[in-house]
């Protein structure tokens, strides 16, 4: 116990240290050379970590391809493994190929998704991340428009170079520039998420 006590302490130090960080990095200001745009996405994934007890995945973020989170949980009186994704705003969904095929997404593949339209540093986690099962968010996503295809910033600059180019990413539409599109969207979203602490109620997730 005294070892887990210690790690979680450490782990709880370098998150903070993230979150102030993440706070300092302004992701909302107009974007300029030197700001860290992901800044905000990676400091709620590693929130979500921490606070689910996975104290060595909120060291840093996952990888490409991987899940973000995985946790065991009961689903019909069966214990099972539940394969998370985190996301904010407008955040990738998937890579695609040339053809608009999905090459990687952890995304489509996992059992739920927890999500919030705006990440605050500096307010509670539990406050803030919404969970759903995937496939509800996709119909809230689809419902309202906000999937989309769009190039990355390598493919950007191979476009801007006149080289060959594609749309090589699916993520989600800004929805903040519409106020009737911001509020139907928000609305289903509090209507059909869990709270982090429902989420965790719902499906007996030990948290250590």
């Amino acid at each position: 116990m005294k070892n887990n006590e210690t790690k979680r302490e450490r782990q709880y130090k370098m998150l903070v240290l993230y979150l102030a960080y993440a706070m300092a990095a302004d992701v909302h200001k107009k974007p300029q050379k030197g700001t860290n745009s992901g800044a905000e996405g990676r400091a709620f994934e590693r929130a979500v970590n921490f606070h689910l007890g996975l104290y060595d995945r909120s060291e840093k973020v996952q990888g490409a391809g991987v899940f973000d989170s995985v946790k065991y949980g009961v689903i019909d009186g069966k214990k099972r493994r539940l394969a998370i994704e985190v996301k904010t705003g407008a955040g990738t969904l998937a890579t695609l190929d040339e053809r608009g095929e999905i090459v990687t997404s952890p995304f489509f593949n996992s059992d739920f998704v927890a999500y919030t339209p705006q990440f605050y540093p500096d307010l509670d986690i539990e406050n803030q991340a919404l969970f759903f099962e995937t496939a509800v968010f996709v119909d809230i996503l689809e419902k309202h428009g906000l999937i989309r295809k769009k190039v990355s910033g390598k493919m950007n600059a191979q476009k801007k170079g006149g080289g060959e180019w594609y749309y090589d990413i699916l993520s989600i539409q800004s929805f903040k520039n519409s106020k009737k599109k911001y509020h139907a969207f928000t609305s289903d979203l509090f209507f059909e998420g869990m709270t982090f602490n429902d989420f965790v109620e719902e499906y007996n997730i030990t948290i250590k």
